[in-house]
């Protein structure tokens, strides 16, 4: 995704961009070449809330706000409609949903978030999982991901939910 943002913002704005790149580095760039990017990023699957383009002041902007809004349609898709989500192969006709490059995406995408929201550092996440045979590979995925972000991670194993809200009280 991020390097779909890169692209976009540098075809609208006809020159090289990178992450660190702002409005005052751009000649041109105001706020209606901000909504040029923001609508074909849009036209690209990339939504950004519009309560949020206003916050735009770079290319990093456009890349967290772009991963926030797709994590949390991913999170809705993925983990709120259970009865979508197909995460174990061997059903006959269906494909696999929730892959390792998703599970991988969505920490990802996690971890940045949670890194602009919290004040404690290190970031400290616990991974439960519930009894399904992809559970293990799903929270070993997750955990190496959040680890590899700098995250301090525990695994909790099979938990359930109340358990893992306890995780998170301080």
């Amino acid at each position: 995704m991020q390097q779909t943002i890169l692209k976009i913002a540098s075809d609208v704005l006809g020159l090289p961009v990178t992450e660190a790149t702002s409005m005052d580095d751009a000649p041109g760039w105001d706020s209606l070449k901000t909504l040029q990017i923001v609508m074909a990023l849009d036209e690209a699957g990339v939504s950004i809330p519009l309560e949020r383009i206003a916050e735009v002041r770079s290319v990093g902007d456009l890349i967290r706000k772009g991963l926030i809004a797709w994590l949390t349609a991913v999170c809705c898709s993925y983990l709120l409609l259970p009865s979508r989500l197909k995460s174990l192969a061997g059903v006959e006709g269906e494909a696999v949903t929730l892959t390792e490059e998703a599970v991988r995406a969505i920490a990802a995408g996690f971890i940045r978030w949670l890194s602009e929201k919290a004040d404690a550092r290190p970031l400290r996440v616990a991974v439960g999982r519930d009894s399904r045979l992809s559970g293990p590979d799903i929270a070993g995925w997750l955990g190496e991901t959040l680890s590899l972000a700098g995250a301090d991670v525990t695994d909790m194993g099979l938990a359930t939910t109340p358990a893992m809200f306890m995780a998170t009280v301080t």
